[in-house]
């Protein structure tokens, strides 16, 4: 009822605001366009900017130990080219890094949690409704009967989450386990496509390791002066492969989350506290300020989920809805999502007028009173007040369409055997129209019915020891 508010109301006022028939507005509709509308906006804000104020600076060092050579890099930014030039002058000199201190650290990367639907539709896939990350009970015991004397394997419980709103739909997983090994022959037996078999392979993978130990790294950090500027190296080494020790998969099978950025796999640990490393060179190297990327049409029910606005049933229909209206067009080859002047000039005008409805925040809260209703914390009323009352309760408008001939015919028809007199703007609108037609229709005289119909109503009547209603043969409604 909310929707049919904000699209019956808001719809036709735009339409006439921006003289286009093909316009709606949308409680998440509107909302969901206005974050591409936004990004769009930041992508062109970033490119008018000059090309020098889009760079920074680093100095990052070449050094050598024995036959091992490696870099490192000072944390400080600069924004001028000339001081980064100058500062290179000074270091060129030095031919000697000393080492400080090495620091460590373990960092744990956990399994990804089973699927749900905004996840594995960065696959290509069907839509399967499910915003729930949880497996049921007797999965979990299937899981613990095959897999407990692994030494990976620990149970884990994954909750629906607060964005969920049916906690009784389970994360998308396996229907039972089996060997790795069957998949080919499942995937034969059941006659799969190869898409088909490799999208149950991502769902096997994800189920098992769902129930597997954390991935354990060390993380070293190394020090060294060099003219009074401090230069790192991190270096990584696994302590226990964990769920990542399953499979012999490639890496970027299996998310990884939690992980050091800029870390080497190099064995340095046998320097010594002021310890002196050769210096090989010095380097300026260009920082890269990161312009804003325009949403991709995978990852967009994720933003969609992100943002708490929708529902899991409608999170798959927004997209279509604003290419049918022409607010975006999706580029075929990247699958990124960029609006057109149309979808532009309509989020300009809404941020003037109904600046509300474009806002994600509304919405959420909106959601979220959907969500006490379900729970009986709230009611019906309050949530369609609060919404119709950001329109100043306008009333919903009947579209103009025009009668079609046929209902022209008949009402003049039914006008004229009762002898009434129809205003000429009755005959434009298909509304008014149909209106007219059915009062003229209940105001018609009743239609006799055939000799035939009152034998038949009067022998059933006789055969099953009925009374016959009154006016049974004047009228062939009543009989």
């Amino acid at each position: 009822m909310g929707d049919k508010l904000v699209g019956f109301i808001l719809s036709p006022k735009y339409m006439n605001e921006m003289n286009d028939k093909n316009i709606s507005i949308g409680r998440v509709q509107t909302p969901a366009l206005n974050l591409i509308v936004t990004r769009e906006k930041e992508i062109q804000e970033f490119n008018n900017i000059d090309a020098n104020k889009k760079l920074d600076y680093k100095i990052k060092a070449k050094l050598l130990k024995n036959d091992l050579g490696f870099e490192v890099k000072n944390d400080k930014i600069f924004k001028d080219k000339k001081e980064i030039e100058d500062l290179l002058k000074d270091l060129s000199l030095k031919k000697e890094a000393l080492f400080v201190k090495k620091t460590s650290k373990e960092s744990k990367i956990t399994p990804p949690a089973p699927f749900r639907t905004s996840q594995l539709q960065k696959g290509l896939i069907t839509y399967i409704r499910t915003d729930s990350n949880s497996l049921s009970a007797e999965f979990l015991e299937e899981m613990q009967k095959h897999y407990s004397t692994k030494d990976w394997y620990q149970k884990r419980e994954y909750k629906a989450g607060k964005q969920s709103q049916a906690e009784a739909h389970e994360a998308i997983r396996i229907t039972h386990c089996h060997p790795f090994e069957d998949i080919e022959k499942i995937a034969k037996e059941n006659k799969l496509s190869q898409d088909t078999q490799k999208l149950y392979t991502l769902i096997y993978i994800n189920s098992i390791c769902s129930q597997a130990k954390d991935c354990i790294n060390q993380i070293d950090t190394y020090e060294f002066n060099i003219n009074g500027l401090i230069f790192k190296i991190n270096t990584s080494k696994t302590l226990y492969q964990g769920f990542k020790g399953i499979f012999k998969t490639p890496k970027d099978e299996i998310e990884e989350e939690n992980t050091q950025d800029d870390t080497q796999n190099i064995d340095l640990s046998t320097l010594k506290e002021n310890e002196k490393v050769q210096i090989q060179g010095f380097e300026s190297m260009e920082v890269k300020k990161q312009a804003p990327s325009r949403y991709k049409e995978s990852n967009f029910i994720s933003l969609l989920e992100k943002e708490g606005i929708g529902r899991p049933s409608t999170y798959a229909s927004f997209l279509p809805t604003l290419l049918k209206r022409d607010y975006i067009e999706i580029d075929s080859k990247k699958g990124e999502i960029k609006p057109t002047q149309k979808g532009i000039k309509l989020i300009d005008i809404l941020l003037v007028k109904d600046d509300w409805i474009t806002q994600s925040q509304y919405t959420k809260i909106m959601e979220q009173v959907l969500e006490d209703i379900s729970q009986n914390k709230s009611s019906y009323k309050e949530f369609v007040k609060a919404l119709h009352e950001k329109m100043n309760f306008q009333k919903m408008e009947k579209e103009f369409k025009e009668a079609s001939p046929k209902q022209i015919e008949l009402l003049k028809k039914l006008a004229k055997e009762q002898n009434i007199a129809i205003n000429e703007a009755d005959f434009k609108d298909a509304n008014i129209c149909s209106q007219k037609i059915n009062e003229l229709i209940k105001n018609q005289a009743p239609l006799k019915p055939s000799e035939k119909q009152i034998k038949l109503a009067q022998d059933l009547a006789s055969k099953n020891k009925l009374d016959l209603p009154k006016d049974y043969d004047k009228d062939i409604k009543i009989c």
